[in-house]
């Protein structure tokens, strides 16, 4: 058992890499943890804010939090060694994750978990997160045929685009976006015309 004096929740650094690396090594038993492709994205992101469970100078879990705005952020990569979970090191974690949120003035967290990884549901639970919505992935065969045709639209079409995203969701907590891979945030025109001015809608 981890005696509380020898743990604390700290900023990631550098030298966690190794480490952090090792233990999501075995986060599931069938599959491999998507960490180690996105960590050094991660720790360069200055919108993210990893956080580490520190034992003795040993990082033994982690997470992260990232900001999308002043009111809203993603709460993702919740990791715990395996030799040292059901302790309360995922709770410790989580909690210091959601004070830095409120310390940013987070209004909206958000965060996304598998409906097999049934272990996590009641956690999310206890932390406070409330059912939002569902999603499905789906796979294809690759064809030969012709691709559909793709057109490039430009500033002048932002409010026939949220028109249609109004019919499309009408309810405004039903108007997200996926961003910056599979993170939620609300859509509004404002954000709309600035990812129209990267290229990011078509």
């Amino acid at each position: 058992m981890i005696q509380p004096d020898n743990l604390h929740i700290r900023p990631v650094q550098p030298s966690d890499k190794s480490a952090v690396l090792a233990f999501c090594q075995h986060t599931w038993d069938d599959e491999a943890d998507y960490i180690a492709d996105v960590w050094d994205l991660w720790f360069s992101d200055p919108s993210g804010h990893i956080l580490v469970a520190d034992l003795s100078g040993q990082p033994i879990g982690m997470t992260r939090l990232v900001q999308f705005s002043a009111a809203e952020g993603w709460w993702e990569g919740l990791r715990v060694d395996r030799a040292y979970r059901c302790q309360g090191i995922g709770s410790q974690l989580t909690a210091a994750a959601l004070e830095v949120g409120r310390s940013l003035g987070f209004t909206t967290l958000r965060t996304c978990v598998s409906t097999t990884n049934t272990f996590m549901h009641p956690f999310v639970h206890q932390q406070g997160f409330r059912p939002l919505g569902n999603y499905a992935v789906y796979y294809t065969e690759a064809s030969d045929n012709a691709p559909i045709a793709l057109q490039q639209l430009g500033s002048q079409d932002c409010d026939r685009i949220w028109d249609a995203s109004n019919r499309f969701a009408p309810q405004k907590c039903d108007r997200l976006f996926v961003v910056r891979g599979a993170k939620w945030q609300t859509l509004t025109p404002i954000i709309l015309i600035k990812h129209k001015e990267h290229l990011e809608i078509e």
